[in-house]
């Protein structure tokens, strides 16, 4: 594995820049290929989970937006 010293500019990199993903590991970055999506079709509970995600996150953007609808203090 190849090693990289980021300049001291760059403290941490992390994100996607192209096919490549760049993560923090154990204080390290590291690098990775960007992950393919699948190409076999997604089975009944993996769509039953991902419904079942979508409507956390849809509840926790509401109580989030009704959070800064509240005055402070």
């Amino acid at each position: 594995m190849a090693k990289v010293i980021l300049n001291p500019i760059f403290n941490s990199f992390r994100g996607r820049l192209g096919d490549v993903v760049f993560r923090q590991m154990y204080g390290k970055t590291v690098m990775y290929a960007r992950p393919k999506p699948s190409q076999h079709p997604p089975t009944p509970a993996q769509l039953e989970q991902r419904a079942r995600f979508l409507a956390a996150a849809r509840a926790r953007a509401a109580a989030r937006r009704l959070e800064s609808d509240q005055p402070k203090g």
